[in-house]
């Protein structure tokens, strides 16, 4: 993306948008942005059920919803994403114009971008606070010790803090004019949703290391 030319005048900013190259890797930034925190997600989940081996039946079958949830909500909206418009070369040309014959609605997508994000975040707060909750039930531990897992496997917290902006970036992207600075903090938003999901995915496993 920051090979392509943005210029310093307003009509050179946004040439670039209507360009296929740039759409095309945007598409492929949003494929990354939504599938990544989605394996991410499942894996922490598959972890906490191992971890609620003991406990109530609720929290289990609510944690195998948000897992079907994930994959039902996630992936047919990025297939549907990448197949709007018929074949990757009819989406790398609409780019990002509100309207095309031969591509849905724009608004239609821009509803389903936002059903995507939403609830992710939603997702991300779920697996911050379930960690907490179970963790401070286990009476064996000291409150100290309580209080550090729990806000080690909360690392959920700041991702879901990532996925609420996103949905703001989102809203924006399909909303408005794009322009660069709301291209270029969607994807640092994205970048940081991403890590977090991952590293809080990763501590579990990682954990027996130290």
């Amino acid at each position: 993306m920051y090979t392509l030319d943005f210029g310093n005048h307003a009509q050179q900013q946004l040439a670039p948008f209507h360009s296929p190259k740039f759409a095309e890797y945007l598409y492929l930034c949003h494929a990354v942005g939504f599938m990544a925190p989605l394996f991410s997600r499942i894996s922490f989940c598959l972890y906490m059920l191992r971890v609620l081996g003991t406990t109530s039946a609720f929290r289990k079958r609510s944690i195998h919803a948000f897992i079907a949830l994930q994959l039902i909500v996630n992936v047919p909206i990025t297939i549907f994403v990448f197949t709007q418009c018929g074949s990757f070369q009819n989406l790398w040309r609409h780019g990002l114009l509100t309207s095309s014959p031969s591509c849905v609605r724009h608004d239609i997508i821009k509803i389903l971008a936002l059903i995507a994000v939403v609830f992710n975040a939603v997702t991300d707060v779920y697996l911050t606070l379930l960690p907490a909750v179970v963790v401070w039930s286990i009476k064996v531990m000291t409150a100290k010790a309580r209080l550090g897992l729990a806000a080690t496997l909360g690392l959920s917290f700041f991702a879901a803090i990532a996925s609420v902006i996103k949905i703001y970036y989102v809203y924006a992207l399909y909303t408005y004019s794009p322009n660069p600075l709301t291209i270029e903090r969607l994807i640092l938003v994205m970048g940081v949703e991403i890590n977090i999901v991952v590293i809080a995915a990763s501590i579990p496993v990682l954990a027996p290391l130290f």
